[in-house]
């Protein structure tokens, strides 16, 4: 095997470990990086290969979070900047120093994205169609993690008033929760982008995988997802338009999006746990621990409305709150002990609040050179459509960290992030032998 391919296989493998997991009760969160390290250390001490790294910014954000990450297991604050980006940032590492300094083939590109957009497109699909003859129940005691609410509010809205398609939502059990709608709207970029490629190569359009995409993006359309799909477009608009009359069709195009934002939000169809004028509703079964962390008294008067903006800037009131040496290196799971009340809707605060500004800020700064490059389209790159389809799918993923933070804490999509950033990272400085 081409050594250079063991990460598309690695992927694809911890991509059913979610599944695994769920079918033997078991945690398997730390085991594909462990295989990873293992394999990695075995592979290079056996082919007595040389290492050589790259001393690039992604070796500076990889020696950071090393560090962080030391400070914080030598003050017993846990492995939690682990599980808030560090195995994306390690992975990367690895797969661009170790694997890809070898020629990769663009057909191993296209043949990878291409198989596991389509593997994931279908399972979503069974899984809605699971969903619609009465196999919820059975699909959430599946697998651990499989969580009772997941963004689903079109497929609500069908489900009442056109046919059923389920109150919860598929969650692509083979990837773990909450990561159904943003990998949709990566397949269907993927297809969009790779139209000319695949074509080229073999002759073939995927025009309905794309329109598929969609429709499963569609149906499990969420607040998050929403503002994903706006991050998009404007990376389209700022790459492809130029002239007075492209632009002005887009920004009537974002016109016409707001309206029907706002419509769908105002017919009770998107963010319907978030625009209510109704008082919080509190679980009984939380209410204790919200009184043990002293923040009852704040939420149980507050409008959904109000909850939400509070959950929300909770992790950076709090960051702001930590001594100045945990605001930088990370609080790690120390506000477990000290019943600090840190909610998971904003992801990117959590990071902040648990990795500190240290590691947040240069994974931040990482991708800030990732769409500097997009904007500055270099003529250099082999194949401009792989890169842009990279780094928009980088930039989504970092950016749903504006809600959830699943693309850099899902065991099940972890290594599929970190893949893009080693491949984007060496087209950048034009170091990746695409041969073809």
């Amino acid at each position: 095997m081409n050594i250079s391919k063991f990460p598309f296989y690695f992927v694809l493998v911890a991509s059913v470990f979610p599944l695994i997991g769920g079918l033997l009760n078991v945690d398997l969160y730390h085991v594909p990086f462990i295989s990873l390290s293992i394999f990695t250390i075995i592979f290079f001490l056996y082919k007595k290969k040389k290492l050589i790294f790259d001393f690039d910014f992604l070796f500076i954000v990889f020696l950071i979070t090393f560090f962080v990450l030391i400070i914080n297991i030598l003050l017993s604050r846990g492995f939690t900047l682990l599980a808030f980006g560090g195995y994306v940032i390690f992975a990367s590492f690895i797969f661009q120093n170790f694997y890809f300094r070898y020629e990769l083939n663009v057909r191993t590109i296209l043949i990878f994205f291409n198989f596991f957009y389509k593997s994931f497109l279908v399972i979503l699909l069974i899984e809605i169609l699971l969903i619609k003859f009465g196999f919820e129940t059975s699909l959430k005691s599946l697998i651990t993690g499989y969580k009772a609410h997941v963004g689903y509010d079109v497929g609500r809205f069908i489900s009442r008033y056109i046919i059923y398609v389920g109150t919860n939502g598929p969650n692509s059990i083979f990837l773990g929760s909450q990561v159904a709608g943003t990998l949709c709207l990566l397949s269907f970029i993927w297809f969009k982008t790779s139209q000319k490629l695949n074509y080229f190569y073999s002759l073939k359009k995927y025009r309905s995988w794309k329109n598929l995409s969609f429709i499963l993006f569609i149906l499990t359309l969420s607040g998050t997802t929403f503002f994903l799909f706006f991050v998009f477009l404007a990376m389209t608009m700022l790459l492809k338009n130029k002239g007075f009359l492209k632009k002005f069709f887009w920004i009537l195009f974002f016109i016409i999006l707001i309206y029907i934002a706002y419509y769908l939000i105002d017919n009770q169809i998107i963010y319907t746990r978030i625009f209510r004028d109704n008082t919080v509703n509190i679980q009984l079964s939380a209410k204790p621990a919200l009184i043990e962390m002293n923040v009852f008294h704040l939420i149980k008067d507050m409008s959904q409305f109000e909850f939400y903006i509070f959950i929300f800037t909770r992790p950076v009131i709090e960051w702001t709150n930590l001594p100045f040496f945990s605001m930088m290196f990370g609080s790690g799971n120390t506000f477990v002990e000290q019943n600090i009340y840190i909610p998971g809707d904003f992801g990117y605060g959590a990071m902040l609040f648990k990795g500190g500004f240290l590691f947040s800020f240069s994974f931040t700064v990482l991708i800030i050179k990732f769409l500097y490059s997009y904007y500055l389209k270099k003529k250099y790159f082999f194949d401009l459509e792989i890169f842009n389809y990279l780094v928009i799918a980088i930039t989504i993923l970092f950016f749903s960290l504006i809600h959830y933070n699943q693309s850099i804490s899902n065991f099940g999509i972890i290594f599929f992030f970190a893949l893009h950033i080693a491949i984007a990272n060496l087209l950048t400085k034009n170091k990746l032998k695409l041969k073809n």
